[in-house]
């Protein structure tokens, strides 16, 4: 459902991982500090956009309005190349415990997700664990989150030092989300995993950032 975006879902086409449109020298990313901490973990400005190379082919992540969404002024995510397990598109904000999907939408009018899920708390901190049980749509969902501490990870021509989130949703079977986020970039790279317990196919799908652009 909400892993590092999910929900119950049609099988997955494709997902995520970072880098720049125009790649240049980057200076190493800080360790774990507490400035480190309160860095932007997942960008939110409008003419955001990030391209990932997946298993099922590209995907392409992009930020181009925002609008108030149950009183709370949110962000719209556009998917496009993904089988999205929210069925579209999302709306994001942040807040002082981190940052949350507000809604989905795939046709006119969002699709409130009650209560909204933090997807990244705003301060990570290693082995720090949540959860979510809400519903969308006519879905209930339980999901089981834990912050697995920092990872290296190869995106976009570059080493970025990440945040590794791991999520556990249960629904009808059990979907395994691993994603990892880079300060000031996003999301660059994440895993999926679908067990169906005999009530389907299994599946698992991977993405990594190929280039982006964060906008102003």
């Amino acid at each position: 459902m909400t892993g590092g975006f999910t929900l119950g879902y049609a099988r997955p086409s494709v997902k995520l991982a970072a880098g720049f449109l125009v790649l240049a020298l980057l200076s190493p990313v800080p360790a774990d500090t507490n400035a480190r901490r309160r860095m932007d973990w997942y960008p939110l400005e409008i003419g955001s956009r990030w391209v990932y190379d997946s298993t099922d082919g590209e995907v392409v992540y992009e930020i181009k309005e925002k609008r108030e969404i149950e009183g709370v002024l949110c962000t719209l995510v556009t998917l496009t190349g993904l089988d999205n397990p929210y069925g579209g598109n999302l709306w994001v904000a942040r807040d002082p415990d981190g940052y949350r999907i507000h809604a989905t939408q795939r046709e006119k009018d969002p699709e409130i997700l009650q209560p909204a899920v933090v997807i990244l708390p705003t301060s990570p901190k290693t082995g720090k664990e949540w959860s979510w049980q809400g519903t969308w749509l006519s879905l209930t969902i339980d999901e089981a989150y834990e912050d697995l501490g920092e990872e290296v990870v190869l995106a976009a021509g570059r080493s970025w030092r990440c945040r590794k989130i791991f999520c556990r949703e249960r629904e009808k079977w059990d979907t395994l989300w691993t994603t990892w986020y880079a300060p000031g970039v996003g999301v660059v790279k994440e895993t999926r995993e679908r067990r169906m317990h005999g009530d389907g196919q299994d599946w698992s799908t991977m993405m990594v950032l190929r280039e982006f652009r964060i906008g102003t």
